[in-house]
């Protein structure tokens, strides 16, 4: 808790040390350096936390260690396996992985790598689309909230894959089709479900977001009643077959402050629509994905890891719920986009309180932890000092 509350104090001071006045070069400048510094921010609560932070970073330093001393001839045929005869997941990350440990044979090195790319990418995203340092400050709050538990400490293959997935998109605005899917295909090699962005290309043809978000709207319901139904036939014995798993009834199944955010959101966005695509019109895209979201967000009911499948597209939520914050609490227009209005204010601070009194565990790599029970490993109590990782 102690770390995100640094992070919301240290984003708010910076973001009236960095204000956006003056010539047109040194708001960019001083856009440039805010993003940047958020993005350090992020990378630093990633790359530097503990093993037992997350529920699956522990699992992935077994797995690096193995991939490790395995040869990258047996890793190649892994990929020949996968292949062939459908064996396997996602080998390319082992081979990624082979790599970096042939130079930085480290975990923790290979953690604060992935940080550091992810959030680079994000952050170029951000300082491409964001328009003021008003969205990114509320994004701030933003992620900490829906997206913290995931591309923070968990999901080390798909936050990788995101990271391409991200460095993709200026290609959608720029038509150039073939660089766009090779970033997808890489992406693919770290997690398979990545394939599904590309969904992203044809989106772009569609210039009535008002229309995308009613249906998604519409279809929310039959989602909810039937969505798992629907989706098994495009999982089960097909490419995605290992994921099946995900269709079925989960009984510790959350997501209920997801699903009604991303439904709200919509909404609220359906009613501020033009005010947010005159601001640019590449939020026509942006609005267009997270109503492709908001249609598949019902099967995270069904199971939470179905978020692995909707973050490809409710990540652009970043972007666009800041938006409508500060041209819904704006009385001036979108022309005050970059001042920080009362409406906005006030869900900064209420994203970063509910962030807070969450009080997800965290501890930095030198503190002590104990290892969650989802390992079965008793009362372990992990650090990198302990496991050798140095």
């Amino acid at each position: 808790m102690l770390v995100q509350l640094l992070i919301f104090i240290i984003a708010l001071i910076a973001f009236y040390r960095y204000k956006e006045v003056g010539t047109e070069a040194h708001i960019q400048y001083q856009r440039k350096k805010y993003i940047t510094l958020v993005m350090i921010l992020f990378a630093i609560q990633s790359g530097l936390r503990n093993v037992a932070v997350g529920s699956d970073t522990y699992q992935y330093y077994l797995r690096f260690e193995e991939t490790r001393r395995s040869t990258l001839f047996d890793l190649w045929q892994n990929v020949i396996d996968f292949f062939q005869l459908g064996i396997g997941k996602d080998p390319g990350y082992d081979i990624l992985v082979k790599l970096f440990s042939v130079i930085f044979p480290n975990y923790r090195l290979f953690l604060i790598a992935v940080a550091i790319f992810f959030f680079w990418s994000f952050g170029r995203l951000l300082y491409k689309y964001s328009i003021s340092n008003t969205v990114v400050l509320l994004m701030v709050a933003l992620y900490q909230v829906l997206f913290y538990g995931f591309f923070s400490i968990t999901g080390i293959r798909q936050t990788i894959a995101t990271g391409f997935l991200l460095l993709a998109v200026p290609y959608v605005f720029d038509k150039k089709f073939i660089k766009f899917i090779i970033l997808v295909l890489i992406a693919a090699t770290q997690h398979k479900s990545a394939v599904l962005f590309g969904l992203f290309y044809p989106l772009s043809y569609v210039k009535n977001p008002k229309i995308v978000l009613l249906i998604s709207i519409v279809g929310f319901v039959p989602m909810l009643l039937g969505g798992k139904y629907f989706a098994s036939y495009f999982v089960y014995n097909t490419f995605f077959d290992q994921y099946a798993g995900y269709l079925e009834e989960n009984s510790a199944a959350v997501g209920y402050t997801v699903t009604a955010f991303m439904l709200v959101q919509a909404l609220c966005i359906l009613f501020s629509i033009k005010k947010i695509t005159i601001i640019s019109s590449n939020n026509i895209l942006f609005i267009n994905a997270i109503g492709l979201s908001v249609l598949l967000t019902p099967l995270i009911l069904v199971d939470p890891s179905n978020m692995r499948i909707v973050q490809y597209y409710s990540i652009f939520t970043l972007l666009i719920f800041p938006m409508f914050c500060q041209v819904w609490g704006s009385n001036k227009g979108v022309s005050s986009i970059r001042s920080l209005n009362p409406f906005s204010t006030s869900v900064y601070l209420f994203l970063s309180v509910y962030s807070l009194v969450r009080n997800v565990d965290y501890a930095f790599f030198w503190q002590d932890m104990t290892l969650g029970a989802n390992y079965d490993a008793g009362s372990m109590v992990v650090n990198d000092f302990i496991l050798n990782i140095f």
